[in-house]
């Protein structure tokens, strides 16, 4: 079927409460009004058609759709529907969309640039505070996650030592191959509270900083907390605490602001890399599933990051200076 559009990207509020703030209108509808309509129509279309046109002359098109997960009649999504009602070049999806079924259109759920943005960020943050990355011991909580398993074996060759905090079955695997990389020590741990006390750095893997947050008081003096939300995960910020830095990565500071009818909590500037990378994809018409996967070949984050210097896309980490 032709191509309607060049992106597609559906958004999965896991709450009625979620929902209501990335979709401002739904807080004007009761609760029992949005769990019974969206047992009968699970995806619905909120933004329409969005032409979105960058300082180079590219302009691309795109839907926003949003997903309910709070029930569990609203999965799986159904590949009929994806076929007949997305016609477009790329479908991009929060992480925490379920698996999806095998379709035409490429898929790219963002993980590649937002594991960039973080290591960008860790680089930035350490150059600004003066901190030798050589000298560092970094952790990073959860890493059996695709986003960890990228960052690990990225950033493994800048410390003196890396923590790999998850799963110990997945993370065996990943010990040897950094250590096929680099000449590093590679420590797996079970124990978060032995992990927190001795890193000087402490990557968040996952999207619920939530649970980290609750461990604050554990963290070594004057480390660095380095954490990541989900597109509807709005995270309220925590004070400077202990001397210890808290910086939110995984933002990404557009060249223009861009009205994408949805409630971010950001400036029109400033979106999610889940988001900024579909977009990015759409603009250079590389429709291909680019995250998609367990195992993302670590140098498709230097390649996202040059398409998005090529587009003006930045890293957004008002903490430190871009580099």
């Amino acid at each position: 079927k032709k191509m309607e559009n060049d992106f597609a990207f559906i958004i999965c509020p896991k709450t009625i409460k979620e929902l209501r703030i990335i979709w401002p209108p739904a807080k004007f509808l009761p609760a029992f009004f949005i769990d019974l309509r969206f047992k009968t129509a699970p995806i619905f279309k909120i933004a329409s058609n969005l032409k979105i046109l960058f300082s180079q002359g590219r302009k691309i098109q795109g839907d926003i759709f949003i997903c309910p997960l709070w029930n569990e009649s609203t999965l799986p999504i159904e590949k009929s529907w994806l076929e007949e009602n997305l016609r477009v070049g790329i479908l991009g999806c929060d992480d925490s969309l379920p698996i999806l079924p095998r379709i035409k259109t490429a898929v790219s759920n963002g993980n590649t640039f937002t594991a960039w943005s973080i290591f960008e960020a860790i680089y930035r943050i350490a150059k600004t505070k003066k901190i030798d990355l050589k000298k560092s011991i970094l952790a990073i909580i959860d890493a059996h996650t695709t986003i960890g398993r990228l960052l690990a074996k990225k950033i493994s060759s800048s410390v003196s030592k890396i923590i790999l905090q998850g799963n110990p079955n997945i993370l065996e695997q990943l010990k040897q191959d950094i250590l096929t990389l680099d000449s590093i020590e590679v420590a797996i741990s079970l124990d978060i509270h032995n992990t927190l006390k001795d890193a000087d750095i402490v990557i968040n893997a996952n999207k619920t900083p939530e649970l980290i947050f609750k461990r604050i008081d554990e963290f070594k003096p004057q480390s660095i907390l380095c954490y990541f939300s989900g597109l509807c995960n709005h995270v309220k910020k925590l004070s400077p605490h202990n001397n210890i830095t808290i910086i939110e990565a995984g933002l990404i500071k557009l060249p223009q602001p861009v009205n994408l009818g949805i409630n971010l909590k950001l400036s029109k500037d400033i979106i999610p890399a889940s988001l900024a990378e579909v977009l990015l994809l759409a603009l250079e018409r590389k429709f291909i599933s680019y995250s998609f996967g367990e195992n993302i070949n670590p140098d498709k984050m230097e390649e996202i990051a040059n398409i998005a210097t090529r587009y003006g896309f930045e890293v957004w980490l008002p903490e430190a200076q871009i580099l």
